[in-house]
Parts: C-alpha cells; structure tokens; sequence
C-alpha cells in the first residue's frame, strides 16, 4: 500500500501527564483537549470477554471511510493496514529485553512495555504458522482527514506483531501483541490514544482488565498487551475457538475509531492425547506437522530413517511422502491410530513371520507405514507396506522420536502428519526442527522434609535444552503444603515437601523453537511422624533413637508434693506444615490436652500427694500419627507418713543373679521416716536390711536418698547399702500394706544411679519399677505397717 505523507504540525506542548477518568458513553473531547493527559481511563466493558464476534465487523478502513460522502465538514479518524516494515523499528525487537523499570506483563493487561517479541516470530516473515504457535506482523496507520476534502492532516503508524502460544498441557493459551509507535504527525500528535483488548470467541474464558486503559501516542514508545485464554471442557469433549484483538483509538478531535485483528486459524482443545493429563491440551489442527529424520552418520536413528525414505519411495500410495506427490495427485498424509489392539493387529501384520538376518547386528523389525497410524498392515494390507531389517538401537531410537513428536505436537487420534528425512543434523526452523526428548525418571517415594533426589534427562540434536522442574497435588493437600527443588533448572536435584501428598512432578524442556516438551514421575510423599526428645536421623518411620531422650523431669528425679514439676517435651517433625496435639497423662488421675506449640509440649503440673509417677507424654500430628514417651519421677512428702516392717517372704530362684538357682526365705525389716521439721527428700531415721536363708546374700542400708508414702498405703524407700559388707549397692523397697506384700531392687552403683538392666537381687525381675506396677510378692509372714 503506497503510504502519502501527511504535512508536520506545529510543534504542541508537552501533554500535561497525569491521568484522566471518563465514564461510560461519549468522551468529552474538549475536556480532553484542555487537560491533555497522558492516560485515559474508561469503564471496563464486561461483554468484551464473551462475544463471539468482533466489535467491529466492518473496522473504520480509511478506502470505506473516505468513499462514503460526508454529510458535513470536519475531521474524521480512520485505519489503514500495510505490509510490515522493518525499517520502522529499532533493532531486532525479538532480542530487546524489557524496558528498564518496567517489570513483566501480568495476564489481562495493557501496558507501556518493550518485549520481547519470540525468536520464533521474525518481522520479516510476516506471519509464521506451527502447531502450537502463530503470529503475524502488520503496520497500521491511524490517519486523520480533514472532509470533505479529503486531506490528510495527521497520523500514527504503528508497527504490530500478535502471536498466541497454545499449551500442550491444559485447555489454555497466551494472546501477546505488542507495538511500537514509529512516527506521529500532523494533528495525530499529543490528540491520539490508543487501546487493546484480546478477546476469544466460541464461549471460551479470557482474563479481562478492571478498567479500560487509553495510551497516548508518542513517537519511540512501546505498547504491549497479554491475556490468557481457556476453553473448558470435558474429558471426552473437543472444542474449538479463536482470538483476535480490538483495537480502539480514542483522537481528541475525531473520537473513538475502532478496529481488530484476527488470528488465523482456529484452536481446537481437546482431551484426548493418551501421553497427557485428562486437563488436555490445545493445537491448531489446521496445521499439519511433519516428523523429520535425519540420515546423518552421527544420528541415533540413522538406518531407521534410511528405512523410511525406502519404504515411503516402494510403498504404492507413499504415505506421509508429501515431498512424493506427482502432479495433480494429491499427496496422502499418515493418520495416527491411539487403540491399543489395532496397533497390535498392524504390528502383527507386519512383524508376526519376521526372522531375524545374521548379518544385521541385533536385528530387529522395523514397519512402515507406522503400526501406529491408520494406515498399518492390518488397516490397508501387508501388500500396501513395507518392513525392514534395522538394528535394534536405531530402531529404538526412531520410535522414542515418533513418540515424542507425537506428544510435542499434541498428534491425538485420527490427526494428519508427514514424515521427511534429511542427509543433515535436523536443522532449526518451523517444521524442521524436532523437540527434545525428555525423561523425568522413575514413580518413587519419600518422607516429607526429607531430600528426594530426582534424575531426569533431556536431549535435543541442536545441544543442552532449557529445563525446569514443576509439580502439582494429584489430590487434596493441607492447605500451607509446599515442595521445593534443589536446582529446578537442573535436570538433576532434589525434590523435598513440608507435608505428605502424591505429586505429579514435571520436568519440562524448552528448545526455544518447538513447544516445550514434558514428562512426569508420581511422588508419593508420606508422613513422618513427630519424635518426642529426640531429632529424626534419617526420616524412616522406624529410626532408631539415638544420643538419648531430652524429655524432661529425668527419669528418678525427685519432687516435693505441693511444687511444680516442669514437664519439658521438645519434639522434632520433618513435615514443618505439620500441626500437633500433645496429651500428657500425669499418672494422678489428671490428664491435659493442647496444641503443641513452638515445636514442644512444655507443661508445668503439681502433684498434691506422694508417689512414684509414671508420665506418659503423646504427640500426634494432623496425620494421625503420634509417638508416646514416658518419663517416672518421683514425689515425696515429708508430711506424708513413715513405715515399718518386719517380715519374711518365700525368696523365687532367679532373684538372685549371682546364685540364680537360690531359693529360700527373704527377711526384711525397714523403718525409714522423715523427722519433724525435714523438707527432704532424705530422709533423717530409720534403716533397710535384708538377708537370704543359705545364699550369703545379706544388705544393710548405708544411707537414705528418699521415702514415698502414698495416701493408699504405699510405701517405696531407695539408698545405698552394703551386700555381704561390700559396699556400692544401691537399692529400693517396695511395700503394701494391706495386703502385705514387698519387693527388694539391688543393683551394683556402677551400672547406674537406679534401676535398670543389671540387678545382683529382684524378687519380682519382670516387673516395672513405677511403685503402682511393681508386682509386689505376698508375705510368708510378718506385715508392712504404713503410718499417716
């Protein structure tokens, strides 16, 4: 289109900036020419997102315009399109990064931003048509004409690209445009806003803007819009739709003059790629893709490529050969076939009687036309076939390339495709180059917090793709529940999560030219539960308990009845998304329930009566999971009475582990009381000592470290004694009274300063040390006297 310059305005003053709000209806320009602002603010309109067609079928085209007679003199505003023009535009814009101080575009948006525009969508294509990708570039020029004259008076040209990438992943797509202002003249300067707004049609969803947003015109200036669209749909339910641009300039002296762009091919999303998840995934199936194979020595497919040039050359109807076709024959595309039993009826057909040649190393049969498409042996015939002797590897390899072109190009069932070889490395370009192949590696398990290494792979002809990693919950997760990588640039990292939950982990690949490519691994993360007093070593379920417990009050120590005894219960859970709930059972008949906090379940409880008590500490997180801990302490009370005793009991063989088949009468006398005005827990009176009839088994207390006497006539003294005169023994007595029975515990001193594993003398070895399990033995005779 010849392009007639208009004349220069006199030069105006710089606009006043700031910004002005109109309300919905006509603008009011004179208002607008005296504020001159930089921006123009308007109502959203809230039908853009839905229409299906677009707002203006028969745009303000300057050739319609001015052959229409004008009714009056004035000015009119008017569009003209024209080839674009690369000499308008600063240098390469698909390199430019963006604007300094102007951060990246948010869906729904119309803003001052510069890029950049995708290598994939030159200017001087013009327009560039893949599967999954579209754009074209354009010049239009807003001009304003004085009638009935015809004069031009002023104008804006404005270099334009609009591409839009479909996702092979979800029913969704980017609409992008983007321009630049390359010249402003005449009556079109500091008069001349501009907006856009994407919009899609066929009832799809589109992100809309709270309001509307006109830009002034300025010459240098960069303008970009971007909306994501969707179109949903069922699992089984194909839809198709398509998405153009409203272009509304709003001039100070004209008005508003509208005008759109369109895309040119429709979309067709759709949920039925077997290799994908049931979200679908979006192409335009207009466009027909073409698998290349590369017959280079360094290719990995080479002899199967080779195959395939041969058979598409033997083959009567040289299926998928669009390069084949003769004059007036029109060539006949391959068709992929997704059922499983008819690709292994094809697969039969061809292969079924295949016998391996010696001479082909690690043979193998190859077939074309592909046993995945509609035109497989069983489908057209074995006459109308070819197969092939080709090494295994190479084979191999050729089908990996299939495979993944066909998910790169979301190539669902009954989808037309062509297959072409090269002599080369395949190039890059539109139709040419094929996507990287991608593994994100094995379905494994892991522990929440814990490190899972991931080991995927991704390889493309051209070199080292880009890659990230992603994930998404296969199911309802807690709310808070987040995983991270290492490196989720890295084909190699590590995948932790601060809950439990099975994941769908990606791992995508992005040569820069095709759609990026995905493959997924399921990562059941489980839950570990929380550890009381002690960290997890290796987040199994079952780890061992190393370097001791750091639950508090000690185990033995020792409390005055009537004080508080600090409960301290740290605990360690990996899941830090985790919640927990303690519950500590005192062993007084009390119990206290509560949520953990600050990764403990501290707690200060008093005991008002003596005993020896058993607290039992559980932790349970919001998984059901739970650990249980105990710590016995002991409470006395100096107030709380004293005991005597004198007495025999029938001594069973094994309680004396020096003499284990020693058996006979055990005689015991004890007096232990707390003299008036002790605050313990040493007790000031009395005595312990026992001997064993026949086995020189004799102990006499040296020293006493407390008395408990319970309000149920209980009675438990520990010290330290002599056996047989040989002192470093300690040792506790245990009583009833009422039934009388009693109990002896001795123990070398150096296996510890209570009870455990060693003992030299236990009448009742089985049992537990808390005074009310200790599993006490009925008296031969004589009695236990406890004293309130």
């Amino acid at each position: 289109m010849a392009v007639t310059p208009t004349p220069a305005r006199a030069a105006e003053p710089s606009p006043s900036g700031g910004q002005a709000t109109i309300t919905a209806g006509t603008p009011d320009l004179d208002a607008l020419r005296e504020q001159q602002p930089s921006e123009i603010v308007a109502p959203a309109d809230p039908a853009a997102a839905t229409r299906d067609k677009p707002a203006a079928q028969s745009p303000a085209d300057c050739a319609d315009v001015l052959a229409t007679p004008a009714e009056e003199p004035g000015v009119v505003g008017c569009i003209r399109r024209a080839p674009a023009d690369p000499s308008l535009v600063p240098p390469n814009p698909s390199t430019a990064g963006t604007t300094a101080g102007v951060t990246s575009l948010a869906a729904s948006d119309w803003n001052v931003e510069n890029g950049p525009v995708p290598r994939w969508c030159q200017l001087d294509q013009l327009a560039t048509y893949q599967r999954m990708r579209e754009c074209h570039a354009d010049t239009f020029l807003f001009t304003v004409y004085k009638r009935p004259e015809n004069i031009p008076l002023g104008e804006a040209w404005l270099s334009y690209w609009e591409w839009e990438e479909l996702s092979n992943k979800r029913r969704t797509w980017t609409h992008t445009i983007q321009m630049y202002v390359s010249r402003v003249t005449g009556l079109a300067v500091l008069s001349t806003y501009l907006n856009a707004q994407g919009w899609c049609g066929l009832n799809c969803d589109v992100s809309t803007p709270a309001e509307t947003r006109y830009i002034l015109l300025t010459e240098g200036k960069w303008l970009r819009g971007s909306w994501d669209m969707g179109r949903p749909g069922g699992a089984d339910e194909r839809k198709y739709g398509s998405a153009d641009t409203d272009l509304t300039f709003l001039h100070l002296e004209t008005g508003i003059t509208r005008a759109w762009t369109a895309i040119e091919f429709e979309n067709r999303c759709d949920s039925e790629l077997p290799e994908t998840p049931l979200e679908g995934g979006c192409v335009y199936d207009d466009i027909q893709p073409e698998l290349v194979l590369s017959k280079n020595a360094n290719s990995d497919h080479r002899l199967h490529a080779e195959f395939v040039e041969q058979a598409q050359h033997t083959t009567p109807d040289h299926y998928g050969a669009r390069h084949l076709s003769q004059p007036g024959e029109d060539p006949k595309p391959l068709q992929r076939l997704t059922d499983k039993d008819r690709k292994a009826k094809n697969y039969q057909a061809s292969c079924g009687d295949f016998r391996k040649d010696p001479a082909v190393p690690n043979d193998s049969c190859d077939e074309y036309p592909y046993q995945s498409t509609y035109q497989g042996s069983a489908e057209i015939g074995r006459a109308n076939t070819a197969v092939g002797h080709v090494p295994l590897e190479h084979n191999t390899a050729g089908g990996r390339r299939l495979q993944s072109f066909y998910v790169a190009n979301r190539v669902i069932d009954g989808d037309e495709f062509w297959v072409s070889t090269t002599d080369g490395p395949i190039e890059d370009g539109p139709g040419r180059d094929m996507p990287p192949e991608v593994w994100a590696g094995d379905d494994l398990v892991g522990f929440e917090g814990a490190d899972v290494q991931l080991n995927g792979s991704a390889e493309d002809a051209q070199g080292p793709p880009d890659v990230h990693w992603s994930y998404t919950p296969r199911g309802p997760v807690d709310p808070g529940t987040v995983c991270t990588f290492s490196d989720p640039d890295g084909t190699s990292t590590t995948f932790v999560c601060n809950d439990d939950g099975s994941f769908t982990v990606t791992l995508t690949a992005d040569d820069g030219v095709n759609m990026p490519v995905s493959d997924e691994l399921v990562a059941e993360i489980r839950n570990v539960g929380p550890r009381i007093g002690r960290q997890l070593p290796d987040f199994a379920p079952s780890a061992a308990d190393e370097g001791g417990s750091l639950l508090r009050p000690e185990p033995w120590s020792t409390h005055r009845a009537g004080e508080p005894v600090q409960l301290t219960a740290p605990y360690d859970d990996p899941g830090g998304n985790d919640t927990q709930t303690c519950v500590v059972v005192w062993d007084d008949g009390s119990e206290d329930r509560y949520p953990a906090r600050e990764d403990n379940c501290d707690r200060p409880h008093t005991y008002q009566h003596a005993g020896m008590d058993t607290i039992a500490v559980t932790i349970t997180d919001d998984d059901g999971d739970s650990e249980l801990s105990h710590t016995m302490i002991v409470v006395y009370d100096p107030e709380g009475g004293f005991a005597t005793t004198g007495a025999w009991l029938d001594s069973p063989a094994g309680a004396l582990t020096s003499a284990p088949t020693a058996a006979g009468r055990l005689h015991v006398t004890l007096n232990p009381m707390y003299k008036p005005g002790e605050s313990g827990p040493v007790p000031g009176g009395g005595k312990v000592s026992a001997s064993l009839d026949g086995a020189g088994f004799s102990l006499d207390s040296t020293a006493l470290e407390w008395l408990v006497v319970t309000p149920d006539s209980k009675v438990a003294v520990k010290g330290t004694a002599t056996v047989g005169g040989e002192a470093g023994y300690g040792f506790v007595a245990y009583g009833y009274d009422d039934p009388d029975k009693l109990r002896l515990v001795v123990w070398p001193l150096s296996a510890g300063d209570h009870p455990g594993t060693q003992t030299r003398y236990d009448n009742r070895a089985s049992a537990g040390y808390d005074l009310d399990v200790a599993d006490l033995q009925p008296l031969g005779a004589g009695s236990v006297q406890v004293h309130e």
